[in-house]
């Protein structure tokens, strides 16, 4: 393994939004290289985890849904998809939206979008 320049581990909030027909928002930007990926980003400092998912969510798409729900805990390290090495511990959350219209996409983050059903066949 090879080391990483800083060697610091960043701890990430990822956030499905889901729109009211049960549609998962995603999201590219430059920091991307052209994949797809959910709202999200790092926490500060001293900052709680339900603070700092509300914060990115206002930043991110301008909108802090009511309902937030925790999802699960991931770990990408060096992932080829990121515009940097990086070591990352992502908290995952699900949050739903009253209406995607609403939406204010950052454009500093985001130069694209769609939503997607990701149902089940149950």
């Amino acid at each position: 393994m090879k080391p990483l320049a800083h060697k610091n581990i960043e701890i990430a909030s990822g956030v499905l939004v889901i729109n009211p027909k049960g549609e998962i928002l995603f999201t590219t930007g430059p920091k991307w290289r052209g994949f797809y990926t959910i709202v999200g980003g790092h926490f500060e400092y001293g900052e709680s985890i339900e603070n700092g998912v509300r914060r990115e969510l206002q930043e991110e798409i301008g909108v802090v849904p009511k309902r937030i729900e925790f999802l699960s805990v991931g770990e990408a390290i060096e992932p080829s998809w990121f515009h940097r090495p990086a070591h990352f511990i992502f908290l995952n959350f699900v949050a739903w939206i009253d209406d995607e219209h609403a939406l204010l996409l950052s454009k500093e983050e985001f130069t694209g979008q769609y939503y997607q059903y990701q149902g089940t066949n149950s």
